[in-house]
């Protein structure tokens, strides 16, 4: 508990640094935007900023680590880094619905 409360401070810290950081971007001068430079960098700070509030209120008392398949872990592991090998010679579409068919496979899907 007392890890996923630091955890969740740590975080918190971080990501309302990143997001004072974000603000201080500044606009190009002399051309028009709707969007400017910093529209982006501040959405991404404010996603953090409620994660981090997320995780600190949803600290359970007594939590079970999650079990981890490392069989499953390794194969997709290796998937991933067949499909950064092969995504060049192979072409993108073929290498990635290889690669995604794979990947729903080792999660436990069955369906196509």
């Amino acid at each position: 508990m007392t890890r996923d409360r630091s955890l969740a401070t740590m975080l918190f810290v971080v990501s309302a640094g990143y997001l004072v950081v974000a603000f201080q971007i500044s606009e190009p001068g002399g051309q028009p935007a709707t969007i400017g430079p910093q529209v982006f960098p501040i959405a991404i700070g404010i996603g953090l900023v409620v994660c981090s509030v997320w995780v600190g209120l949803t600290v359970s008392a007594r939590r079970e680590p999650p079990s981890i398949d490392w069989r499953v872990a390794a194969m997709s592991a290796l998937a991933f880094l067949a499909y950064v090998v092969l995504i060049e010679p192979a072409g993108y579409l073929l290498t990635t619905v290889a690669f995604i068919s794979t990947e729903s496979r080792l999660l436990g899907s069955r369906a196509w």
